[in-house]
């Protein structure tokens, strides 16, 4: 009997059809919207943050919100970019727009949580009720800037904890793989990116990513 492509062992079934697939095309542009507002609410979150750590000739307050919306796309399409890499290399081939269309919606509940601290106060109640969601940069407040560990790591939490869950979700669904796979992947992933955040910011400070 001869074997179709179909039932060759080396073909790998990957799902056609993205995660929100049976989305109007219409709310697409509606829900791009959706991170786009939470990184602004964000950035001016760090903008305010971090303002007490930055050089008083600096860009005016404007410049860096725009600065971290920009980055904050480019960092999702790096992202995506750079796990569609990783999985190329274990021989899937995940679609590009599906992939970073999940990954910018799944910011959103933690640059909306990350937004809110702007109107609690550090060390407050309501701080330390947001702490186990958004990490401890909710006790912290402008200290979590202080330096480039706390500044990429402050705001880790169980809403960090449940996007890496998600996008495990979304990429074993694209990928045809299993679900413990992409989550090892993905959460590798994001320690690599947070390490790269924090000397970046030490070395935006002037100084090196460990021991003087």
């Amino acid at each position: 009997m001869p074997i179709t492509p179909e039932a060759s062992p080396r073909a790998r079934a990957v799902a056609p059809a993205g995660p929100l697939a049976g989305l109007p095309a219409v709310w697409a542009p509606v829900l791009l919207l959706l991170p786009l507002a939470a990184w602004i609410e964000s950035a001016r979150r760090l903008y305010a943050q971090a303002g007490a750590h930055t050089l008083p000739e600096g860009p005016p307050p404007a410049g860096i919100v725009a600065l971290a919306l920009a980055l904050g796309v480019a960092a999702v399409l790096v992202e995506c970019a750079f796990l569609r890499m990783v999985w190329a290399a274990r021989g899937v081939r995940l679609p590009f727009a599906p992939l970073a269309f999940a990954l910018g919606l799944l910011t959103v509940p933690e640059s909306c949580a990350q937004a809110a601290l702007a109107h609690v106060a550090p060390g407050s109640a309501a701080a330390v009720w947001l702490a186990p969601w958004v990490g401890y940069r909710a006790l912290a407040g402008d200290a979590a800037g202080a330096n480039g560990w706390s500044f990429a790591f402050a705001g880790a939490g169980l809403l960090t904890a449940a996007r890496i869950a998600a996008s495990a979700a979304v990429q074993s669904r694209l990928a045809g793989r299993r679900w413990r796979e992409a989550a090892l992947l993905v959460t590798v992933v994001w320690l690599l990116s947070h390490v790269l955040l924090a000397w970046l910011a030490e070395l935006a400070r002037g100084r090196a990513l460990g021991p003087a």
